[in-house]
């Protein structure tokens, strides 16, 4: 199934509940959601949206100043070069305003750390996926359990002594949220016992 199928699906009742209410909304999405049927629907809803397009040779050429490495020795630290400019694919109705960006940095140092933050979320999404995933979720891969319960739109609520967690649940079960909770909760270790007097 492709990522941005059902889009209207998820993002009408959003629109609906926060309507009138004078809450700005925004949207991000890959290059799946870059469509102008998706575009036309968050602009008549007020949204403000930042979608990544597929790179294309027009938008290549836009950017290409970023994406070339500055004369002599890299820096040891990351660097980011940012370009804005109007654009308009021929399946768009009117421009938008398009950013690019370009990255600069030494390319070994990145690789270590790129590398380490690969095998980190390897083994946490491979611990969720192993030993806190209830029954209806054995047959997922660790794609599927990060398109499902990773990489999703929520909104944290803080209310004085609590906090509240909401997200749609067209990508997981309220019931199946509430089970992985509990096993990751069973994984701790239990409270040490008190010291007791003499």
């Amino acid at each position: 199934m492709h990522s941005a199928d059902g889009w209207r699906e998820v993002l009408e009742p959003v629109g609906s509940r926060y309507r009138g209410k004078g809450t700005r909304l925004y949207f991000r999405g890959g290059a799946a959601f870059a469509y102008p049927e998706i575009y036309e629907f968050l602009e008549v809803e007020g949204m403000g949206y930042a979608i990544r397009l597929p790179a294309t040779r027009v938008l290549q050429e836009k950017i290409g100043y970023l994406l070339k490495r500055p004369v002599g020795r890299p820096p040891h630290e990351m660097r980011r070069y940012y370009a804005s400019f109007r654009y308009q694919a021929q399946s768009w109705k009117k421009p938008s305003r398009v950013g690019g960006e370009g990255r600069v940095a030494s390319r070994r140092a990145l690789s270590a750390v790129r590398l380490q933050l690969h095998a980190l979320a390897y083994n946490l999404g491979n611990f969720v996926r192993t030993l806190a995933t209830p029954a209806g979720g054995e047959p997922w891969s660790l794609t599927s359990l990060q398109e499902k319960l990773i990489k999703i739109g929520a909104k944290v609520v803080s209310y004085g002594c609590y906090v509240v967690f909401q997200m749609a649940e067209v990508a997981v079960p309220r019931q199946m949220f509430h089970d992985i909770l509990r096993l990751i909760a069973r994984l701790r270790a239990p409270p040490a016992p008190a010291c007791e007097g003499p």
